[in-house]
């Protein structure tokens, strides 16, 4: 090599490996045309290094291991010449330690034989700092038992377990899907309380367990797993293991490390699958079931997670998103470009291919999930803020009842949402930071350019977007009054005792919580979110002060304009309403036309001559106020044996007088009588079968039979 020289060369001295220095060795199966060797600082930081550099510190790291404290270039020369094949000489050495290793963090320059070197170089070696990696974190295994972990569990990897336990993961997977069933098993679960609590208890043992798959990969390829700990990515808690270590094992061996974690969610979902097998508990399916999202999480290539890892393992690219702006530039015209894009030239071109179609895939959907988080960033923190304060509601009302279960469920569901916003909030800050210190330190230091021009703008956009975000936080409606939440509890209590389990009921979060806890099911309840149009895809509303504050006038006047029920009154009045799919004008026409229909089979029900009627039950058959369902089955049993109509009515404060009466009190003396008058009741199938027939006493506290039918659409019946 010819004799360069630099201005700091003459004053670097002796030379001596940066302690914590990991020498990891050539980079198996490169993508690059040139070999890649990797050395790991003590803080984690993983570095590239070509081959002469490599060489570099592997001469300065043996002289250290050998007893000398430090070196100088002239003895690091005749070694690095032995091994490279050229003639390195000392100016070479002390140019590429000033300009490259010391820079990196690599090799402590300084001192002489009577000063020995600093045990750390001059000022802070650089670091990657991404937004999309890892912050904010803390350790849940140290080295150690991380360590032992994954020796204790390596043994799962050996190829012929592997392939039977795959073949027993399929073999479930094919049975909980096809023939079983997955999706009953989770809504039992989100029915109870307790059994919610017991899959997000599975959940995180699962995401523990995932983690032991990549330690014990690592461990079984002959590298050391570092820590096990957790963090925050971009705005979600995550967990993390260190197997940094990995990167001197083979391309197989890196590949067996990054999909350990999901091969460890196979074994978690056949020990579930056994569970149940055991106990027959679904709690177990649907904890299989919500596993494989994590798998499929997991397995997503575009962001730092495994499967970003498995397709940089496969082209040989230790960091595929450092390659995103050179493959742009290789593809731009202009000198700058092209400098800029060569390190994108230098892969093979297999793994050039590779790359440059993820990032042709990557960078457009990106942009895409970016600008419609943004587009919709106001409608989801007002979401969030609703769903915040409807679930600290639920969990104080679940707790002041006596509901342990469905308050810690309540209160989890709380914590779920913080979580994500304070990463938010704190990826926000970060961006603000970054983006306004960036043009200070640049005019600070005399150099005004591009870069931190363009960070100091998005540092300002950060800032308002925080803003934005602090003002529709603040504005968005707070936990309902005491008298509000009281209404509401009322209204969910009878819409899960009156409305049919068929009928699709939609309600704001909370009281779509309670009416859950009630005994209603899941799968017939749409929670209005303040993204939601309008309620139309339900039969029945329950309109609170907050669902009304989100569809105003018109909920009362095109959405759902008829009224079932009602408590309360003023401003925390809570309405049960029934929706007009078709439009409030078709809907009067219906009521108007099916009030004729009712009243015309009220009349030829009493000109039978086997009932009879008192004359308040004459009065509403006289005026269509009967329900259908009910007229149908006093038709019949009129014809069988003879009945009194003592009253009509049901539990319906505050209806329409549009809203047909559901329920009747049939006078029946003997207990013959109301036994056949039950039996007969009780036959019914389908919509003809009442939802109460029982024996009673009357407000005279003679004997009766009382009927009542589930609220249902107005419109529908015989």
């Amino acid at each position: 090599m010819s004799e360069l020289t630099h201005p700091g060369e003459a004053a670097i001295g002796l030379l001596r490996p940066t302690p914590g220095l990991s020498l990891l060795g050539e980079y198996q199966g490169s993508g690059f045309t040139d070999p890649r060797f990797l050395v790991r600082r003590a803080d984690g930081q993983v570095i590239q290094l070509s081959r002469l550099l490599y060489l570099v510190s592997v001469a300065v790291a043996e002289a250290a291991a050998k007893g000398n404290s430090a070196v100088g270039a002239e003895l690091i020369a005749a070694g690095v010449s032995e091994q490279f094949g050229r003639d390195v000489t000392a100016a070479n050495i002390r140019y590429l330690v000033s300009t490259k290793l010391v820079p990196l963090g690599v090799v402590v320059a300084g001192g002489t034989d009577q000063t020995p070197a600093p045990d750390q170089p001059a000022g802070s070696p650089p670091r990657v700092n991404l937004l999309l990696g890892l912050k904010v974190r803390g350790v849940l295994l140290r080295p150690r038992a991380a360590n032992a972990v994954g020796r204790a569990l390596a043994w799962l990897h050996v190829p012929p377990l592997v392939v039977v336990i795959l073949a027993g993961f399929a073999a479930f997977e094919g049975w909980l899907f096809f023939v079983h069933g997955a999706i009953s098993p989770l809504l039992g679960v989100l029915d109870d309380p307790v059994l919610f609590l017991a899959v997000g208890a599975l959940t995180l043992a699962s995401l523990l367990f995932h983690e032991f798959g990549h330690a014990s990969a690592c461990r079984y390829g002959g590298a050391r797993p570092g820590l096990i700990g957790f963090g925050l990515y971009l705005v979600w808690p995550s967990l993390f293991t260190d197997v940094t270590d990995a990167y001197r094992l083979s391309r197989a061996g890196r590949l067996r490390t990054d999909l350990g974690g999901v091969y460890f969610n196979a074994i978690f979902i056949l020990l579930l699958g056994g569970c149940y097998a055991v106990t027959g508990q679904p709690v177990f399916l649907a904890a299989a079931f919500l596993d494989n999202f994590q798998i499929l999480q997991q397995l997503f290539p575009l962001v730092r997670m495994d499967g970003y890892f498995i397709l940089g393992d496969v082209a040989g690219i230790p960091d595929l998103l450092g390659l995103l702006g050179p493959i742009m530039a290789s593809v731009l015209p202009g000198r700058a470009a092209r400098r800029a894009g060569a390190r994108a030239r230098a892969l093979r071109r297999g793994p050039r291919v590779l790359v440059t179609a993820w990032v042709l895939v990557a960078i457009p959907l990106l942009l895409v999930a970016l600008g419609y988080t943004l587009w919709h960033l106001p409608a989801l923190v007002t979401t969030a803020s609703w769903s915040f304060t409807s679930g600290v509601a639920g969990a104080r009302a679940d707790f002041a009842a006596g509901h342990p279960a469905a308050g810690l469920a309540a209160g989890l569901n709380v914590v779920l949402l913080l979580l994500p916003l304070a990463g938010l909030a704190y990826l926000l800050a970060r961006l603000a930071l970054r983006g306004v210190l960036a043009p200070v330190r640049a005019y600070r230091n005399g150099r005004l350019r591009r870069r931190p021009a363009v960070l100091g703008a998005l540092g300002l956009a950060a800032a308002a977007v925080g803003v934005t975000l602090g003002v529709l936080a603040i504005a968005a409606p707070g936990p309902p009054s005491a008298s509000a939440a009281a209404n509401q509890a009322q209204a969910a209590a009878w819409v899960e005792q009156q409305v049919s389990p068929g009928t699709v009921v939609s309600c704001d979060p909370a009281t779509c919580g309670q009416v859950r806890q009630g005994g209603f099911p899941v799968a017939r309840l749409m929670a209005l979110e303040p993204t939601t149009r309008d309620p139309l895809g339900s039969g029945v509303v329950i309109a609170t002060p907050l669902v009304r504050s989100e569809f105003g006038t018109r909920l009362a006047t095109v959405y759902a304009p008829l009224v079932i029920a009602s408590f309360g009154a003023g401003a925390n009045q809570v309405q049960v309403r029934v929706t007009a799919p078709d439009g409030a004008a078709a809907l009067a026409a219906g009521l108007t036309a099916r009030r004729a229909a009712l009243r015309s089979a009220g009349q030829q029900l009493l000109l039978n001559r086997t009932v009879h009627a008192s004359p308040g039950a004459r009065a509403a058959l006289l005026a269509g106020r009967v329900d259908g369902r009910l007229l149908a089955n006093l038709a019949v049993l009129s014809s069988l044996q003879p009945i009194t109509l003592v009253a009509f009515g049901d539990a319906t404060p505050g209806a329409s007088p549009a809203v047909p009466l559901r329920g009747v009190q049939l006078g029946a003396v003997s207990a013959s009588t109301r036994s056949a008058i039950l039996s007969f009741l009780r036959a019914q199938r389908g919509a003809y079968r009442p939802a109460v027939a029982a024996a009673a006493r009357g407000g005279n506290g003679q004997p009766v039979v009382t009927v009542r039918f589930d609220a249902a659409d107005p419109l529908s019946g015989p």
